[in-house]
């Protein structure tokens, strides 16, 4: 309803400069409320992702080690 409220202002600037700002700051307040979000889930993926490397790691260490004690 924004957009169409800038497009529709017939009779001056002011209301148009107005309804432009309004825009402006709805896409502000959008894109910083994304990286917000997108912050909070690098912060919940990060130490999950680094536990999985971390088993994935130490179970290709430990079956190099099973395979050397062997002999094969």
């Amino acid at each position: 309803m924004l957009v169409c409220t800038a497009f529709a202002a017939e009779d001056g600037t002011a209301g148009t400069s107005a309804s432009m700002e309004t825009v402006k700051s709805a896409f502000q307040t959008g894109f910083q409320q994304i990286a917000s979000d997108a912050l909070g889930i690098i912060a919940i993926i990060v130490p999950i992702a680094l536990g999985v490397c971390g088993v994935i790691f130490i179970a290709k260490k430990a079956m190099s080690w099973f395979k050397s004690m062997s002999g094969g």
